[in-house]
């Protein structure tokens, strides 16, 4: 009887967390780079659009060819902020490793966006 109701509440939760995201409803409170909270309270987030632009990009450069190791070496070059960094002047929480330098980025962090 045990395993039958683990199971039975297992495909229970995984049920409802595909109609969340079915119906677009965030499964994660903290939303990703090129997204932010929406500020009224709704639980849908708003396009942040300085980050989307950055992601836009990323992925022009991507379906050109480049790979995360090229694209870090431009957007680096170009000073544009590391997803941390542009959480940081939002006034988000950010992770407690930060770079030192606010425009470093690495073929990982490029990799990550999604």
């Amino acid at each position: 009887f045990n395993e039958w109701h683990a199971k039975n509440t297992s495909q229970k939760v995984k049920a409802v967390k595909q109609a969340q995201g079915n119906s677009g409803v965030p499964l994660t409170p903290n939303p990703p780079y090129g997204y932010r909270k929406n500020p009224d309270g709704s639980k849908f987030w708003v396009i942040d659009a300085p980050a989307a632009e950055v992601v836009r990009r990323i992925f022009a450069l991507c379906m050109d060819g480049k790979g995360p190791a090229q694209i870090a070496k431009l957007l680096k070059a170009e000073n544009i902020q590391t997803p941390n960094e542009h959480k940081k002047t939002l006034g988000m929480k950010t992770p407690a490793k930060t770079p030192a330098v606010p425009f470093d980025w690495q073929p990982s962090i490029v990799a990550a966006i999604r």
